[in-house]
């Protein structure tokens, strides 16, 4: 099977992926599976992200964390925070991509707050945050009109967590001061 054979994001593109997982001749591995996700994250098909979770299970892939944070990013994103939630809170094993993933999903459904709450959740267990948790946390705090603690976070980012600048940060507190009419403030 080549990669042209995936088909493109469309719906009938997303159609053809899911077919072939079906019928592929080999057991699929962790790349494959987060791929279909993957997909049906872009494509918003819940329908086929179901289909993938069942074989997630009855595989016995659900302990993989890399695994569990495609699983939350496809369900946020078809509009299921609330099993996010629940894939989140049962995991066994938090990673970086399971926690990025979870504020994320929060910030997709305009819950700052609560985004802030597992950045802060993240930082207590110790796991250091990195360019993408900042990216996610400074977008969620912008989506939901948090501006002062969105500002905090990125005045913070190099001194009390060690990740430096980069211009997608830049892009969220632009995006975070417009939506608030303070852009005089670029």
């Amino acid at each position: 099977m080549e990669l042209h054979d995936l088909g493109s994001f469309s719906k009938q593109g997303g159609e053809n992926r899911v077919r072939l997982f079906k019928n592929m001749d080999f057991e699929p591995d962790e790349i494959t599976i987060v791929t279909m996700l993957s997909s049906c994250t872009h494509l918003g098909t819940i329908r086929y992200g179901k289909q993938i979770h069942g074989y997630i299970l009855r595989s016995n892939f659900h302990k993989n964390s890399f695994i569990n944070a495609a699983l939350i990013d496809m369900y946020s994103n078809c509009g299921r925070l609330d099993i996010s939630i629940i894939i989140f809170g049962s995991s066994s094993e938090k990673t970086i991509a399971s926690w990025n993933s979870m504020i994320s999903a929060y910030g997709f459904h305009s819950e700052g707050r609560k985004a802030i709450e597992v950045f802060n959740e993240m930082i207590m267990t110790k796991t250091p945050p990195t360019k993408t948790s900042f990216i996610n946390l400074l977008s969620a705090c912008g989506h939901s009109g948090l501006v002062e603690e969105g500002i905090g976070y990125y005045n913070c980012m190099l001194d009390e967590y060690g990740v430096e600048r980069v211009t997608e940060h830049n892009v969220c507190v632009v995006d975070m001061l417009g939506r608030c009419g303070r852009l005089s403030e670029v």
